[in-house]
């Protein structure tokens, strides 16, 4: 049912006339910045997203710049399909409306999908690979960000990854990180001349998404000077093949 006129504008924040998953992102924005009273919203980021759809999963490839997504799936056996492993600080909501299978992806936080090709869903007892209908894309200040489809022939396969956001930061960076199998796994933050400053993760885990904060300290807990850093991704799989990826991080006091 179509709400009512006043209900309508409130909840339309980039006023296109249509309620979607870009007036979600601008009532977080609202949300977590209250002294703004709008956003620059009218535009579309001109860098696009491509996705993919297989058997069980839907491929995602970007340079970082998408907030959110909405997507509509057609074909048989909607109504048996999960969705579920979305990236790590992500909210996923999924269901049937006018006999399509509306998926949404945001983060309460304002997060950004992480950049490069990744697994963005999975879709669980799928007996016939659905077909894309519609999808709408936006940055973090609900502008529209155009998402081409593409064909398995032409999409690169998931690769492990290491980044951080923002990068400078003065107070805290989140470090996203993508395993490509199930591994042991240490990330540590180094000085440029080869001074570990701290281990912020040392365990298993499996192949996917991650991501882990930090906020700037040593291993006693005190402010680091400002600078530039290093965090090293090391990990070694269980048949003993071991890997390292690394990415400098600038820390502003």
């Amino acid at each position: 049912q179509d709400p009512q006129p006043f209900l309508f504008d409130a909840a339309d924040v980039n006023e296109d006339q249509s309620i979607n998953i870009l007036d979600v992102i601008g009532i977080v924005n609202r949300t977590l910045n209250p002294e703004k009273s709008g956003f620059d919203n009218t535009g579309t980021n001109p860098a696009p997203a491509y996705i993919r759809l297989e058997n069980d999963r839907i491929i995602f490839t970007s340079e970082g710049q998408v907030a959110s997504l909405q997507f509509e799936l057609t074909g048989e056996g909607l109504d048996k399909i999960h969705l579920t492993e979305p990236p790590a600080g992500f909210e996923l909501a999924y269901g049937i409306v006018n006999g399509k299978l509306l998926g949404i992806l945001y983060s309460s936080t304002n997060r950004n999908i992480p950049a490069g090709t990744i697994d963005l869903v999975k879709l669980r007892d799928a007996s016939v690979t659905p077909e894309w209908d519609t999808i709408l894309a936006g940055d973090a200040l609900s502008n529209r960000v155009p998402v081409l489809k593409e064909t398995p022939a032409v999409t690169a396969k998931p690769e492990m990854y290491l980044q951080a956001y923002p990068n400078p930061f003065s107070q805290k960076v989140t470090i996203n990180f993508r395993l490509i199998e199930n591994a042991k796994v240490k990330i540590s933050v180094y000085t440029m001349n080869g001074r570990i400053v701290n281990i912020l993760t040392d365990k298993f885990l499996k192949d996917g998404l991650y991501w882990i904060d930090w906020n700037g300290t040593s291993f006693n807990n005190r402010t680091v000077p400002s600078g530039i850093y290093l965090c090293r991704l090391e990990g070694v799989t269980p048949e003993g093949i071991q890997f390292k990826k690394e990415t400098k991080i600038v820390f502003i006091r």
